[in-house]
């Protein structure tokens, strides 16, 4: 079977999981308009106006929501690929991933790739609501810069991801821990409110050492209208310093693919020979 064709494959299966029928679509769009209401009125009741960067944020809807978006790309990125990993344990597909010609670290990429397509639906979804009920208008350049970001931030979270599936492997689970950690970091990176709240030596420890913090500045002064040039530097860094947690990532996935692999031979001669 070719990449292309298991890539398909993966998002179809994804797709028919998350909305089984056009009903669960329905709930998911009205479950996206009620959280997107909450935020605004809660927005409205306590602070009509917000004091943020750049002259986007001048209500904390518009700070919540562009914090929301920039993290969900990130965070599904860590857990698709830890989904894969976990999926193939439980099912007995992950002896034959092992002796695939295309290799595990290309499966099991194609495999989470393949899922973040339904968390790329849910996130145009969210930025039409945003728009048409809530007034969170963007321009072209904005929502350029905004996508430049994202993309350069890819290959970090790959790596990571791929980091991810590796620990799960070695210790065979940590699925439900990830999404835990990845809700708290949510509330520590700046999602909600700013990371100053948490003090000055706090924010400047996640400022320089959270991955996610790091995006969604970037993400958030991108659409709050920066202009590139300003900002070149941190996204050189962000690009290229992913492309270096890729590569680590990379490896650490195959020492610990084939770790547990040689763990399930070792199961299976001593179940024979019992």
């Amino acid at each position: 079977m070719s990449l292309t064709k298991a890539f398909w494959i993966g998002a179809k299966r994804e797709f028919s999981y998350g909305y089984p029928n056009k009903r669960q679509f329905a709930f998911q769009f009205l479950g996206d308009v009620i959280m997107l209401g909450i935020m605004w009125f809660t927005s409205q009741a306590f602070s009509p106006t917000f004091v943020g960067e750049g002259t986007l944020y001048q209500t904390y809807f518009a700070f919540v929501f562009s914090g929301y978006i920039s993290f969900l790309i990130p965070s599904a990125l860590l857990l698709r690929f830890t989904d894969a990993v976990t999926q193939s344990i439980q099912d007995e597909t992950f002896f034959s991933i092992a002796h695939s010609k295309k290799g595990p670290a290309k499966v099991y990429s194609i495999l989470g790739f393949s899922g973040l397509l339904f968390d790329l639906v849910r996130l145009i979804t969210l930025l039409i609501i945003a728009r048409l009920m809530f007034g969170f208008d963007l321009s072209v350049i904005q929502m350029t810069w905004w996508w430049t970001v994202q993309l350069l931030a890819v290959p970090l979270f790959w790596g990571l991801g791929l980091l991810t599936c590796g620990l799960v492997m070695n210790f065979g689970r940590g699925q439900g821990l990830m999404l835990s950690i990845t809700n708290v970091l949510a509330v520590l990176s700046g999602v909600y409110f700013p990371v100053q709240v948490f003090g000055t030596s706090m924010e400047a420890i996640l400022e320089k050492f959270s991955p996610f913090t790091v995006v969604i500045n970037l993400s958030r002064a991108s659409l709050s209208g920066f202009a590139g040039s300003e900002h070149l530097t941190s996204l050189f860094i962000l690009g290229f310093g992913g492309g270096m947690v890729l590569v680590g990532g990379f490896y650490f996935f195959l020492w610990s693919f084939r770790r547990r692999n040689q763990v399930i031979l070792d199961k299976l001669v001593y179940t024979h020979y019992e």
